[in-house]
């Protein structure tokens, strides 16, 4: 009984309702992001507001939604790179850019290079250019050659080089070397042939000056300097070009390795020669030694010679001893 009197009442009210709005809803205002569907003429509203669609910020706008253009939070700001010499100070997002370019911080032109901007490479005009100084001539005992070179005035780079060999290392009655000097050109001479030994200059407890020559660590020969005075050359003279004669003394037996110092120092003393002339003067000294003399070529003479407990290698120029 209840449950048709139920039913009856909700009935009633339903008809009360569209008896109490005669509005046809002919004309909607569509949803917004913040109301609902609703009627143009009595307000009656259907369903639900739409839902933000939002765009993200950017640098100077907060995010906004595309329907209905709310905004949220703040905008991004920007993100700035700074200003070169070639792009003012610009926005890594969306590439505003804000100011101007800076100037460029030219170095001075060299003589190789242009006025170039420290921060960005750029250049401007040309290089100076070399400007070429007279031709200095040194002289290289080590190599036994001349060296000329011409240098720029400005930057003191070398412009050209030429070399020449020497064809002689006498000097009148001494050679054109110091005791010092030669001390380098052996051990350079060792190289050019090959020969696995080294130089050192060696002063002896009384002063005396000596070429050391050291071969697996050990010297295996030491040579002595003799002044055109007949006096030997010391630490302290060994830079004076007074030599007149030299003689190497051996700590070695070995033939070979007395042959091989014994050319080292003939190549030494004579940059005309070649390799296989120092080996034919070096074989007819021994030839020599044999007969009790020496062997002399280009204005020198080459000697093996007795000592106690050994052989010595001399060499001396004629002139000072004719």
């Amino acid at each position: 009984m209840k449950g048709k009197f139920l039913v009856v009442v909700l009935a009633v009210m339903l008809v009360l309702t569209c008896a109490g709005c005669k509005c046809k809803h002919e004309t909607w205002i569509e949803a917004t992001c913040s109301t609902p569907k609703t009627c143009a003429d009595c307000e009656y509203t259907e369903g639900e507001p739409l839902t933000h669609e939002w765009k993200e910020a950017t640098c100077t706008e907060a995010k906004t939604c595309k329907l209905c253009n709310e905004t949220e939070g703040a905008p991004a700001g920007h993100e700035w790179a700074a200003a070169t010499c070639t792009t003012p100070k610009t926005c890594t997002v969306c590439e505003v850019t804000e100011g101007e370019v800076l100037v460029h911080e030219l170095s001075e032109a060299t003589c190789t290079e242009a006025a170039t901007c420290v921060d960005c490479g750029y250049e401007e005009g040309d290089a100076l250019g070399h400007t070429p100084g007279d031709w200095v001539e040194t002289l290289n005992m080590v190599t036994a050659c001349t060296e000329t070179t011409q240098s720029c005035t400005v930057c003191g780079e070398d412009l050209e080089f030429k070399e020449e060999s020497l064809t002689t290392l006498i000097d009148g009655t001494v050679f054109a070397f110091t005791a010092e000097e030669f001390t380098q050109r052996l051990g350079y001479m060792f190289e050019e042939y090959g020969f696995d030994y080294t130089t050192e200059a060696v002063v002896g407890d009384d002063g005396t000056y000596f070429t050391g020559v050291v071969g697996d660590g050990v010297y295996v020969a030491v040579i002595g300097f003799v002044t055109e005075s007949d006096t030997l050359v010391i630490g302290s003279t060994r830079n004076e070009k007074n030599i007149s004669s030299m003689a190497g003394i051996y700590y070695t037996t070995d033939g070979t390795e007395i042959a091989y110092i014994f050319m080292g120092m003939i190549g030494a003393c004579d940059p005309a020669l070649s390799m296989e002339d120092v080996a034919t003067i070096c074989t007819n000294s021994a030839l020599e030694y044999e007969n009790g003399g020496g062997w002399a070529y280009n204005g020198l003479s080459y000697y093996f010679e007795d000592v106690d407990d050994g052989v010595a290698t001399s060499i001396y120029i004629d002139a000072a001893y004719e």
